[in-house]
């Protein structure tokens, strides 16, 4: 099953929260990476990669919030990055 792959069903979870969290501090980074010199168009482009991100919200922030239990491993990563 696909669970046995990542060990469980909450390492699933782990590796796509991990995932999703690498994929959007690579956009923003990249979007920081192309205007160097000009604060407003950095902004203006990490909106941008925000706001291309799904309509559901924030993977990470619906995580932390669907498991209540400070001890969960998917909230324990969702905090990680959320900081």
């Amino acid at each position: 099953s696909l669970y046995r792959a990542f060990g469980s069903k909450e390492g699933l979870v782990e590796a796509w929260l991990e995932a999703e969290a690498a994929a959007l501090w690579a956009g923003l980074e990249a979007a920081a990476a192309a205007h160097p010199d000009d604060a407003r168009a950095r902004l203006m482009a990490w909106l941008a990669v925000l706001l291309a991100r799904p309509a559901a919200g924030c993977a990470l922030t619906r995580t932390a919030l669907e498991h209540a239990d400070p001890k969960h491993a998917a909230r324990k990563t969702a905090r990680t990055h959320k900081g």
